[in-house]
């Protein structure tokens, strides 16, 4: 992460001020400054470190790190490579098989971090000014939300910021098994 966060340096806005001092990081050199377009493409994902990845999620949801953000008209593809088979590792057939590989934590734990993340993506995207449901949306976010692996807390919430984007989306969520399992978990 230290290559994309970039090298701490002292700050000191006055120098007749003793205190004032902070550390501040400087973009790394490699990042990009002007206006796009461009392209800023993090390449082997699936490799990465769940440390690295966590870090990595900043910048693929705010367009930013913090010491630095990607200017306009610049995108952010993610790029994961197949590996060879592993056999410690889920094979994802399904997009639940791909929730639960993402929501597997130590043990029997799960990755709350992931599935927070991925919660939010759902919700900018849902209630994005651009997104218009389609065929399957509705069904589809409503399967994501009657999902085992999701934990209650992750669920409310979600559907709570859901249900306060818009009358669109309202009616994306009007689903009898959801509002059951809703009323059954209060």
């Amino acid at each position: 992460m230290g290559d994309l966060h970039g090298l701490p340096t002292r700050v000191d806005p006055d120098p007749n001020i003793i205190g004032d001092e902070y550390t501040a990081f400087l973009p790394p050199e490699r990042v990009p400054t002007e206006e796009g377009p461009g392209i800023l493409l993090l390449d082997d994902m699936n490799r990465a470190d769940d440390r690295i990845l966590r870090g990595l999620m900043q910048l693929l949801q705010n367009f930013e790190m913090f010491s630095w953000s990607l200017p306009p008209k610049w995108q952010k593809p993610a790029a994961a490579h197949r590996p060879r088979r592993d056999p410690r590792r889920p094979q994802l057939r399904s997009h639940r098989g791909a929730l639960r590989a993402l929501a597997k934590g130590e043990g029997d734990a799960r990755s709350v971090d992931r599935l927070a993340a991925i919660c939010t993506r759902v919700f900018l995207h849902v209630t994005s000014k651009t997104h218009e449901p389609g065929e399957n949306h509705q069904d589809n976010l409503v399967k994501f939300l009657l999902l085992d692996e999701l934990p209650n807390d992750l669920r409310f919430s979600l559907h709570k910021d859901l249900m306060s984007g818009g009358k669109t989306v309202r009616k994306m969520m009007q689903d009898k098994r959801l509002a059951e399992l809703m009323l059954a978990a209060m």
